[in-house]
């Protein structure tokens, strides 16, 4: 053979090997797995505990690290003493994070009606938040009651006596006289229904300095300020 065809054979060959050589294949990333984080609630009161399990594949991981807002614990498990929305996440060395899932924190509040006897036996209408006190505006010099509070919202509507007066008050303003004083009255109930007002008490039908006459008193209900509803015929107390 020639030269020239002795090299053409030989590049025909090692194309052909090159063609009959396998592709190598590539790596596959190794496959991670993934945490998965529950917890017993995600509504919970202050001061009550939540408890966190963590499995993968399946299975309970007991070596994991709970981070709530980013803050490590220790366990799992977790009190609460704040109010809020708090993310929380499970992590573990060469393992994928888990989800975030959200735990919602509340308090729940009190609220108690009453009054207290001042140094001067004078009766002041109080109410109580959280054990918070708040008392309520008054006439000089006069006593008051609270007998009933109701939460709407965020305003707190509470319906007592000041002096002979039936009110009530809302968020501790100036109150709302239900009555003219021309007769001894008393709330001794409040209810809100949307913007309606609704307060239950009585109120005498009798002449108040008279001893002679009688002084029945009258189960009434008001609505929004308005006239009151007589419940009874005034014919006994």
């Amino acid at each position: 053979f020639s030269l020239s065809v002795a090299l053409l054979i030989a590049a025909t060959i090692v194309q052909s090997c090159k063609k009959s050589s396998p592709e190598p294949e590539e790596a596959k990333p190794e496959e991670v797995t993934k945490l998965v984080l529950t917890a017993s609630t995600d509504d919970v009161e202050i001061d009550k505990v939540v408890t966190f399990t963590v499995t993968t594949d399946g299975k309970a991981v007991s070596d994991a690290t709970i981070y709530i807002e980013g803050a490590a614990i220790e366990g799992y498990s977790h009190s609460f003493t704040e109010k809020g929305s708090y993310a929380i996440t499970a992590k573990k060395e060469n393992t994928a994070d888990s989800d975030p899932l959200t735990v919602k924190v509340y308090q729940e509040d009190v609220y108690v009606a009453g009054y207290e006897i001042k140094n001067d036996l004078k009766e002041i209408g109080k109410y109580w938040k959280n054990g918070v006190e708040f008392e309520l505006t008054s006439i000089l010099f006069q006593s008051s009651k609270a007998n009933s509070i109701f939460v709407s919202g965020t305003d707190v509507y509470v319906a007592g006596r000041e002096f002979v007066y039936a009110k009530y008050w809302k968020n501790n303003e100036k109150p709302i006289k239900l009555t003219d004083a021309s007769q001894n009255a008393v709330a001794n109930s409040v209810f809100v229904s949307g913007t309606d007002v609704y307060v239950a008490g009585y109120e005498t039908n009798g002449t108040k300095y008279d001893l002679n006459k009688p002084n029945v008193e009258v189960a009434k209900y008001w609505k929004n300020d308005e006239a009151p509803i007589e419940l009874t015929d005034g014919s006994k107390s």
